[in-house]
């Protein structure tokens, strides 16, 4: 995603979900990724604005909404 041009920030701590969902929230980031316990090719993306989350290639992953 980085070499595509996304800002990426990656969570400093090891913490519940949770936590990590509110401090994205706090700091407005619009997309969160975590990895699939389905496939480790894939990641679940989590729209942060809707609560939606859906499966994802980070290689060819566009956004649904243009922010």
């Amino acid at each position: 995603l980085r070499n595509r041009g996304f800002a990426i920030e990656i969570y400093p701590d090891h913490h519940p979900i949770a936590k990590q969902f509110s401090y994205a929230s706090q700091k407005e980031i619009p997309w969160v990724w975590i990895a699939s316990r389905k496939n480790r090719k894939l990641f679940e993306v989590k729209e942060m604005s809707s609560g939606k989350q859906y499966e994802e290639s980070p290689l060819d992953w566009q956004p649904k909404r243009n922010y």
